[in-house]
């Protein structure tokens, strides 16, 4: 991340100096090439998920992003879900979306250029983006948790709800990445209802979580999520504080 930081700094991201038509856009807006791609491929390497939307219809729709081809000019996602995106993406040919690449926003629109299917599931060749946005600056600091295991747990549904275990990916202190074992009909902007992650020195910390997207896990068979923390209390968000912390230390001791 501290190599893309740089080469973002280094490029002329922002466009010429005279460009053709004039635009106002905010220093969020990434327009050189380069930089988009390099953004785009760290969102590959990240196994990113982005939330989809579309002009003049309600409703939040969940993709991955397959490759980046920016020497053919486009970009590749997964198959729409649930599948009213899908066709919802064939008709309008234009849609928003949205993703946080380590925590930081990174928002942009994809013209559909051609859509097709393999072994059943569709894909979509999507023009590389002119433009993207990126903020960023921030909201909360992201650290992954490959070498520190944290478990978690919590319900869809009302009443008893659906029961989902898994592990956190990530953690900060608006939210965390998860990792469930089995798959669930999540959808972006669901909630789940009386979550718990336990910290390595065994505390608990219960909170509800928002769902920002959520999608498949190629690699495990389960589901990936993103979600930000609800109802969490202040004595807890200290307590995440410090193990975010700590987590940094003993990186930086390995390093």
């Amino acid at each position: 991340m501290l190599f893309l930081m740089i080469m973002l700094k280094n490029l002329n991201i922002f466009g010429s100096a005279e460009p053709s038509r004039p635009r106002r856009r905010s220093r969020f807006h990434v327009v050189n090439k380069s930089a988009i791609t390099a953004l785009l491929t760290q969102a590959h390497k990240h196994k990113l998920f982005f939330t989809v939307s579309f002009e003049n219809h309600k409703g939040l729709y969940n993709t991955a992003l397959l490759g980046v081809y920016a020497e053919q000019g486009f970009v590749a996602f997964d198959e729409l879900t649930p599948s009213k995106g899908h066709k919802l993406f064939l008709e309008e040919k234009e849609a928003r979306v949205t993703g946080r690449l380590e925590g930081v926003e990174l928002r942009f629109s994809a013209r559909l250029l051609e859509a097709g299917s393999k072994a059943g599931v569709a894909f979509y060749k999507v023009a590389l983006p002119e433009e993207l946005v990126y903020k960023q600056k921030r909201e909360y600091f992201r650290v992954t948790l490959l070498g520190s295991p944290v478990s978690f747990q919590g319900r869809l549904g009302e009443d008893e709800g659906i029961l989902l275990q898994g592990h956190l990916y990530d953690l900060s202190l608006g939210g965390a990445k998860v990792v469930l074992e089995q798959t669930a009909p999540l959808s972006a902007g669901d909630i789940l209802s009386a979550c718990t992650i336990r910290l390595p020195d065994g505390v608990d910390i219960p909170f509800s979580l928002r769902v920002c997207y959520a999608g498949a896990d190629k690699s495990g068979g389960g589901t990936v999520l993103g979600g930000q923390f609800r109802d969490l209390q202040k004595s807890d968000e200290n307590r995440i504080a410090r193990f975010i912390s700590d987590v940094q230390r003993e990186k930086a001791k390995k390093s």
